[in-house]
């Protein structure tokens, strides 16, 4: 790596080691997925030792420099750092994916799994045991009152100090590389999200457009949010709305339109005051595809 000032060139250089490396060194890497099989089967053909795992600072400082050419800021350091999200896949049939995990009595833990938001095939069942198999918690769309969402909240609170199993397979015993999810686990704290119904909207000139926006509120959050339209064309024009209380579960913004036809994509979005990290932007369903956006495409007609 060659650097100037605030300027990076990287240039990666393969030295294949002196001699044979013997194939049972290969034989014994973990194969997670058939990702991890074509790498270790290309580094076997050019006769080279995989490289130590990295830990979380290096794979970050490696992936900015490999795709955006720049070092992360501190603050990009301390949020990826804080993150507690992994991902992973259900590779085949029947497969059950199991974290070991230990908590504190009384700590309030929140599973969430990603997977028809993400655009993944697998329908998940998330289950929550002690380390001699005892069924504590479970959760699936279905038993959320959410069937086919794909989309699966499991929360906890610790009976007692110790070691805990979360088991993750799809419902129907399914599998594949198509079968993969993302998994976030957090302690419980007041949020907010905000939905629409669709992704595209039409508006013409003299006629108002009301966009209802639902306001889903976890945790006993009971903070008031401004909910505005950010990205609207020129000729376009919205107020923003206030969401109060915990009572606030939908507002309504109203679109005006003048001038010339126009097509943009804009965003709903949330601001809570004096908190930034509460920033949320509305999701709406893709037409015929599984994941949600946050992208809603208007369109303004004659």
């Amino acid at each position: 790596m060659a650097r100037f000032m605030e300027k990076f060139a990287v240039c990666n250089i393969s030295i294949p080691p002196a001699g044979k490396v013997p194939a049972e060194l290969y034989a014994r890497l973990p194969r997670a997925n058939f990702i991890d099989g074509l790498v270790w089967d290309k580094l076997q053909r050019l006769g080279i030792t995989p490289s130590e795992p990295a830990n979380d600072t290096a794979f970050l400082r490696r992936a900015y420099l490999d795709t955006i050419g720049r070092l992360p800021t501190p603050e990009e350091v301390r949020a990826f750092l804080a993150d507690k999200t992994t991902s992973g896949s259900i590779d085949a049939p029947g497969d059950i994916d199991v974290y070991q995990f230990l908590a504190k009595k009384g700590q309030q833990l929140s599973f969430r799994i990603d997977a028809r938001s993400v655009g993944s095939q697998l329908d998940p069942l998330l289950r929550l045991t002690d380390v001699a198999g005892k069924r504590l918690a479970q959760a699936d769309d279905a038993a959320m009152g959410k069937p086919g969402e794909r989309d699966v909240i499991l929360t906890f609170t610790v009976p007692q100090g110790g070691s805990y199993l979360l088991e993750l397979h799809d419902q129907n015993w399914h599998g594949s590389h198509r079968h993969f999810y993302r998994l976030r686990a957090v302690g419980l704290e007041p949020d907010y999200a905000l939905s629409v119904t669709s992704d595209r909207f039409v508006l013409a000139p003299g006629k108002p457009l009301d966009i209802l926006v639902s306001v889903t509120r976890r945790d006993g959050f009971d903070n008031d949010i401004e909910i505005t339209l950010d990205g609207l064309p020129a000729n376009v024009t919205a107020k923003s709305v206030r969401s109060v209380g915990a009572g606030g579960k939908t507002v309504t913004l109203r679109l005006e339109a003048n001038g010339e036809p126009i097509s943009a994509a804009s965003r709903i979005v949330g601001h809570v005051a004096e908190q930034a990290d509460l920033t949320r932007k509305a999701v709406a369903p893709r037409i015929k595809l599984p994941e949600t956006t946050p992208y809603l495409w208007l369109n303004v007609k004659k």
